[in-house]
């Protein structure tokens, strides 16, 4: 059987990266491979008006998404890294892209997208809804952190309250 080539594309932004390391922790019969995307000066152009233009990259993340093996399976997470997933559609017409979060652009330029059920949902045969955040962290690590964070709270007086932002 061969082994799918699975690209993650990366753009140094924590909870981006976050999702797609929980995403490919499970991809074991797969070739997983970062891809880190810089981008150029000229990004700060507002969102609403990149998504017209090819992405602004650096050359040195152009050389290493252009002639090598295509990939078959190219993740990304977050708007930024969603245009370079465009863009490597022409480059490679036979890879299957998913998108996790809102990408700020089209539908139709993705194969399938991944959004959590707390963001409004879009009614699409290619959004696939989740609960929750994508993450790398195991069964074991939320468990010991559990116990660890028991033992500090159980020095607070009760009834406690919780607020979550972000």
């Amino acid at each position: 059987m061969n082994r799918k080539i699975v690209w993650l594309l990366l753009d140094y932004r924590h909870e981006n990266e976050e999702q797609l390391h929980g995403i490919a922790s499970y991809m074991k019969n797969a070739t997983v491979i970062e891809k880190h995307i810089s981008f150029s000066g000229h990004s700060f152009i507002p969102q609403f008006l990149q998504h017209w233009f090819k992405p602004l990259l650096t050359e040195n993340t152009k050389k290493s998404l252009l002639n090598q093996t295509p990939p078959d399976v190219i993740l990304s997470s977050g708007k930024k890294t969603a245009r370079v997933s465009w863009w490597l559609k022409e480059k490679y017409p036979n890879a299957y892209r998913v998108h996790f979060l809102r990408p700020g652009m089209p539908l139709n330029c993705f194969d399938r997208l991944a959004l959590p059920l707390h963001d409004r949902m879009i009614h699409d045969k290619r959004v696939m809804p989740y609960y929750g955040e994508m993450h790398c962290l195991t069964e074991k690590e939320i468990q010991n952190a559990g116990k660890l964070w028991e033992k500090k709270f159980k020095k607070l007086k009760s009834p406690r309250i919780c607020i979550f932002v972000g």
